[in-house]
């Protein structure tokens, strides 16, 4: 290896311009040996990015807007009339302008693209297409290399070697992240300061933070709200550093009952319709609207446990209300500090209290037959329960977008075997009310695949199937044990996430590690099973 003397460093630092950075990798020393040799050699260092930034940080928000979105200039370009890099520029866009270009000024940096191409070329890319995918269906006997279980299983052992985990939305890092570009795209200000990031970054930072802060506030929720992170991402990282003992755990929830009633109240919901803690029934409910008969229940991840309420608790609070007229909502603590899930509960609650204006009719809409790799990213960004495979895929178009999708297959867990047919997904876009949606699709599925029996599970979390006799479903039963796991433990975490579902396959690992109290369990209310039934001639 060449040593780096004077004569070697200037002529890479000074000549090649060369960072410290790349000059420490290229002769195997650390950054800071080489900044001690530009120090003892007396060079002068290169302005750092925040001299640099003194040339742009008096830009205002009109100057760049024109800059960037009227004259639909690059940040290299405007990097150039301020002596700054383009990187610099578009990190003063991304924390403090938040400028985004038309879809004009986007046309004109992609008139090369491929969306250019498809447009001018669209016979010949159909076809092409076409033959690629008749290509791979000859080869393989799919459509797409992505259904093959090899490439399948291929895909989890990189995410596990990657990851930790099979899914990579099951890594607390990335569903933080994930969280924080949610944040961004909604416009919401959200620049994480570098001390909240040090903070996290290893047992000994986050222990003498918590330490720091005031006894009242060292609960997950306080350590959380104050460090800009999801409550959920906080306790993973105190219980992956062992930290358990230094955090209170709360003896209630109320601040996300507080979020529950503040966003009622953003919906234009009267406050005095609204009674908190209400106990007319015999139970009590955190929150119900008199005048919609809408009630929500927040149920936290610690308190709502197996061993402190029991086995029947949530469905026995969904029965009584379904016997008073009442719809009951359970958000549990797992889903509302998941971004993506929050969302879709706020599109379920405001569809249950009648105050979504964003109506569409169903007869104005086209039905499509589709793929799996049609519906996967519209199932797990609008169904709680995510994407489950199915052999038929219906969707409901409105001005070409996708609003509504229903899936169906075998009904394979089904003890009556005249059953042949099972309603796997029913899933609306967030933010939408497609009226006669749900009909309609279902009157295709009977006409073109003319099943005998369909099974159809509604979630008694959310629902109280109040409209099914109008598709001809007939009401069978409740099933009361829908469960799901709570991790308590870092390594149980990495290998199955926070919040995971029933696992035949490691049953018994499981409840080994339920047992030794690494794992918690949730029984939520259920589903209520409905069934319909060709008609005889």
């Amino acid at each position: 290896m060449v040593k780096l003397n004077e004569e070697l460093l200037r002529q890479e630092y000074i000549d090649n311009n060369m960072s410290e950075t790349k000059i420490a990798e290229k002769y195997n020393m650390t950054k800071y040996e080489e900044s001690k040799l530009l120090n003892e050699y007396k060079i002068e260092k290169h302005k750092s990015d925040k001299e640099l930034h003194n040339n742009i940080k008096n830009i205002t928000q009109e100057e760049f807007y024109d800059m960037y979105v009227t004259k639909n200039m690059s940040y290299e370009e405007i990097g150039k009339l301020y002596n700054a890099t383009a990187r610099q520029i578009k990190r003063l866009n991304t924390n403090t302008f938040h400028c985004k270009k038309t879809k004009e000024s986007k046309s004109i940096n992609q008139s090369n693209g491929m969306r250019n191409y498809i447009d001018n070329n669209f016979d010949e890319w159909y076809e092409s297409m076409l033959s690629r995918k008749k290509a791979v269906l000859d080869k393989y006997g799919v459509e797409n290399v992505f259904q093959l279980e090899s490439v399948k299983e291929k895909i989890k052992q990189t995410n596990r070697a990657k990851y930790g985990v099979d899914n990579p939305m099951n890594n607390i890092d990335i569903r933080q992240k994930v969280s924080d570009s949610l944040r961004s795209k909604s416009m919401i200000k959200f620049n994480r300061l570098d001390s909240e990031v040090e903070a996290v970054k290893n047992k000994e930072n986050l222990e003498k933070y918590i330490l720091s802060l005031d006894e009242e506030k060292r609960t997950f929720y306080g350590i959380a709200k104050s460090l800009n992170y999801s409550q959920s991402y906080i306790t993973n990282k105190v219980s992956e550093y062992g930290l358990n003992d230094l955090v209170k755990y709360q003896t209630n929830t109320s601040h996300y009952e507080d979020e529950l009633y503040e966003y009622l109240l953003s919906l234009g919901i009267n406050r005095d319709d609204i009674v908190r803690n209400y106990r007319e029934l015999g139970i009590e409910l955190d929150l119900f609207v008199r005048t919609k008969n809408v009630a929500i229940e927040f149920n936290g991840d610690y308190w709502h446990t197996v061993d402190k309420v029991g086995k029947d608790y949530h469905f026995n609070k969904s029965r009584i209300c379904e016997d008073n007229g009442i719809r009951l909502i359970h958000v549990y603590e797992y889903q509302w500090t998941d971004p993506i899930k929050q969302l879709i509960l706020k599109s379920i609650i405001k569809n249950a209290v009648g105050l979504n204006d964003n109506k569409i009719y169903a007869r104005k809409c086209e039905i499509r037959e589709l793929t799996v790799n049609d519906v996967i990213d519209f199932s797990n960004t609008n169904s709680l329960h995510q994407h489950r495979n199915a052999s038929t895929y219906l969707g409901l178009f409105y001005n070409d977008e996708l609003v509504e999708l229903m899936s169906f297959g075998h009904a394979f867990f089904a003890n009556d075997r005249s059953i042949d047919s099972e309603v796997i997904r029913s899933i609306t876009k967030i933010g939408c009310t497609v009226i006669g949606g749900m009909n309609k699709l279902m009157q295709y599925f009977i006409k073109n695949y003319k099943p005998n029996k369909i099974l159809y599970y509604v979630d008694y979390n959310t629902h109280n199937g109040n409209s099914m006799s109008k598709m001809g479903f007939e009401f069978k039963s409740y099933s009361q044990h829908g469960m799901i796991n709570i991790s308590r433990d870092s390594e149980v975490t990495k290998k199955y996430g926070y919040a995971f579902n029933r696992n035949p396959a490691r049953h018994k690992e499981i409840k080994q590690l339920i047992s030794e109290g690494k794992v918690s369990t949730i029984y939520d209310a259920g589903v209520k099973k409905y069934i319909w039934k060709k008609e005889e001639n």
